[in-house]
């Protein structure tokens, strides 16, 4: 019940916020990932910072993020790999991201994860704390 209160009064706190023609963020779970509270912080923190955002949600299935690729500029992707369900398909959506997003800058928000290795091969950045998505933000 709470947590539907926080996502209500954020939600009434974005639609307030006006758009910018700043560079375009698309901000999404990929599929098996539903932690959407985190997202739709960043979305709030994004447009606060002046930031356009293309917010799809939960869930997201790779072939309408493919869609969104040929029809929109893109400049930054922020995805949440937080559940060991979509962990376990991250390797493939990083490739994915990578073929689809050649140009756009990735940012993965993510718990306990190994897989700095991997995340530096495909120039992905790894925020694991509220403190460095704002300082990435606000620069």
């Amino acid at each position: 019940m709470r947590e539907h209160w926080i996502k209500t009064n954020l939600v009434k706190l974005i639609k307030k916020i006006p758009h910018s023609k700043k560079n375009t963020w698309l901000l999404f779970l990929p599929p098996n990932e539903y932690h959407e509270m985190g997202l739709l912080f960043a979305k709030f923190l994004l447009l606060k910072n002046g930031f356009n955002v293309l917010y799809l949600g939960a869930n997201v299935p790779l072939d309408s993020l493919q869609k969104i690729s040929e029809i929109k500029e893109i400049n930054n992707l922020l995805f949440f790999s937080v559940s060991n369900f979509s962990k376990i398909n991250l390797i493939k959506n990083i490739t994915f991201f990578r073929k689809y997003f050649k140009k756009t800058n990735k940012y993965l928000v993510s718990n306990s994860i190994d897989q700095n290795e991997l995340l530096k091969k495909h120039q992905i950045t790894l925020i694991n704390d509220i403190q460095k998505f704002i300082k990435l933000i606000s620069t």
